[in-house]
């Protein structure tokens, strides 16, 4: 019944595989599911307006940079916040090389260098750079003239492409140099509109999503909405640098490694228990009846300003993991609960860099469930009572 693993998975099954600024590598194959009018239902479905899909024959290109293929099977959408998303596939390295193709003109080289320059100023541990060697780039950002098999016309701006599952950024950046600025914008392109595109195209590239669609997973810590994000799709005319939602996307895609700050290992005794430890050799990788679910977050090993400690109390007649930043709550404990020390210190106050650390109960098997994916239950249901923020945590 692992409840868990069912969002999980129902969460993969909603990722809308398609293409930003791109084809996209992962869309899904279904030769039973080619109705045109179906898939122009779904495309509405997620909040794209109807002047804003153009009908090529094969496919549907939207918003003037993502394609849905007519004869592939696209999901409906299961909620509309806007909100900063994911990719499935992450970017696992931290150093990214860049290349600029020199054929581009001064205008555009310049504005792609700003652009590197902007996503650096984030205290993120991706690190991009100027490489000269086309060969040695996870990255290439060029014309679309340079790519015979591209075409981006005057209605798009650029593309980006997407991970492609192997831990590398998606390689390609096209810009269009002929994008027709007064006919879409009214006014002549200035160099900001071709820095934040390309801005916007890394964003791509190391894996987020548009920000005012519904497509891809939320990122926990970005505001339910966010008009001022370089990331939202079709505002190649008013985009400008980052907001703070997208610094709050990137730093958790990213993290910063800080020092004192140590995971803390999620467990799942199915239908029993949650259990969460900074000691990983408690449980290792499972065992015993326990599935490990990889690390939930992070928090401090030791006391440092601004935090207070996070309780950890067991009650072995029902089988329950309780953890809690209110002494009060328990106490030394009684009535079957044993207080077993201090899991860690946490902070009791949102604040830079810090996610929400979410408090469920379901009395049904007796369990608590905490977790900094808003997502996995929402307000609660199906016998979860959502019960608060039990504190803030760093990102995993």
């Amino acid at each position: 019944m692992k409840r868990t693993i069912k969002f999980f998975f129902a969460l993969n099954a909603f990722f809308l595989l398609l293409i930003s600024c791109s084809k996209d590598d992962n869309h899904v194959k279904n030769d039973h599911f080619s109705q045109d009018e179906e898939t122009l239902k779904i495309i509405e479905k997620w909040g794209f307006a109807k002047e804003t899909i153009e009908d090529h024959k094969d496919y549907y290109l939207v918003d003037g940079d993502i394609v849905f293929y007519k004869n592939e099977k696209y999901l409906y959408p299961e909620q509309s916040n806007t909100k900063q998303r994911r990719h499935p596939n992450s970017v696992t390295i931290s150093n990214v090389r860049v290349f600029i193709n020199p054929g581009m003109d001064a205008n555009w080289r310049n504005a792609s260098v700003q652009a590197i320059n902007r996503w650096n100023a984030v205290n993120s541990k991706l690190k991009l750079t100027v490489t000269t060697s086309f060969g040695n780039s996870h990255i290439q950002i060029m014309y679309d003239s340079h790519d015979p098999s591209v075409n981006l016309g005057s209605s798009t701006f650029g593309r980006g492409t997407f991970p492609t599952g192997n831990g590398l950024p998606g390689t390609k950046i096209w810009v269009n140099p002929d994008f027709d600025s007064p006919r879409f914008c009214g006014r002549a392109i200035n160099q900001n509109m071709r820095i934040a595109n390309v801005q916007h195209e890394i964003g791509h590239n190391v894996g987020i999503t548009h920000t005012n669609q519904s497509f891809g997973s939320l990122i926990p810590g970005t505001p339910t909405t966010d008009a001022q994000s370089v990331m939202n799709g079709g505002r190649a005319c008013t985009i400008n640098n980052f907001s703070s939602g997208d610094i709050t996307a990137i730093k958790y895609l990213f993290p910063v490694p800080l020092t004192g700050f140590t995971p803390l290992y999620r467990y799942w005794l199915p239908g029993k228990d949650h259990f969460y430890t900074t000691n990983f050799s408690e449980l290792g990788n499972g065992g015993n009846g326990w599935v490990y679910e990889g690390i939930q977050c992070r928090i401090s090993a030791t006391r440092i300003s601004g935090t207070v400690p996070l309780y950890r109390y067991y009650n072995g007649s029902i089988v329950d993991h309780f953890y809690t930043a209110n002494f009060s709550e328990l106490g030394n404990g009684g009535n079957g609960w044993k207080y077993e020390g201090i899991a860690g210190y946490i902070y009791p106050n949102a604040g830079s860099g810090r996610i929400p650390l979410y408090r469920y109960y379901n009395g049904g098997i007796s369990d608590h469930f905490y977790t900094t994916n808003f997502s996995e239950l929402g307000n609660g249901g199906n016998g979860w009572k959502y019960e608060g923020i039990a504190g803030y945590v760093l990102p995993r």
